[in-house]
């Protein structure tokens, strides 16, 4: 199964009234350099830590607001503060036994290509239900009448736990 990791988000800019800017809140919507090829947009740095950074070293999780390079260069793996991203079981267990499992859920998984039964399991094994099903003639043939063409949302998708997964399954004519 997969997850989704979510740290939680803190505003952290330069001008933001706060007395720690570092070098990574200082870049934060700063200019870089270059922009678009029309030069109608500036790219900015926004890929920086805005939360508190989980970063998994030497077996074990430290945290910070200010996830230096280096540190990050050495981590098994880290979750930047203030994002979301998907995250292995391993990864999971991890953090849930270190008492940050309040910021990992299941992902939607992937029931491309499943019965409607095995999809519907899979489904609500990862804490979803079934939204709509539909179905479709287009690609199908009788060897996939009945197994998922399509969902909604797409798998490893971040979806509220109870959430609706629609299917679409394959109906040959």
């Amino acid at each position: 199964m997969a997850y989704i990791a979510t740290t939680p988000w803190e505003y952290q800019t330069w001008g933001a009234n706060k007395p720690w800017p570092d070098q990574y809140t200082r870049l934060s919507q700063r200019r870089i350099a270059g922009g678009t090829e029309t030069g109608t947009i500036n790219p900015f740095l926004t890929d920086i830590a805005r939360g508190v950074t989980l970063i998994y070293i030497d077996g074990g999780i430290e945290t910070t607001l200010y996830p230096y390079q280096n540190t990050l260069a050495d981590a098994d793996w880290y979750i930047l503060g203030g994002h979301t991203q998907l995250i292995t079981d391993e990864q999971a267990v991890i953090l849930t036994a270190e008492g940050y499992g309040d910021y990992v859920r299941p992902a939607v998984p992937n029931v491309i290509g499943l019965t409607q039964a095995a999809a519907t399991a899979a489904i609500i094994a990862s804490g979803f239900i079934v939204g709509t099903v539909t179905t479709t003639s287009q690609g199908a043939t009788p060897a996939n009448t009945g197994k998922v063409q399509a969902q909604s949302p797409t798998y490893d998708s971040d979806l509220a736990q109870g959430g609706k997964v629609n299917l679409v399954l394959y109906l040959y004519p």
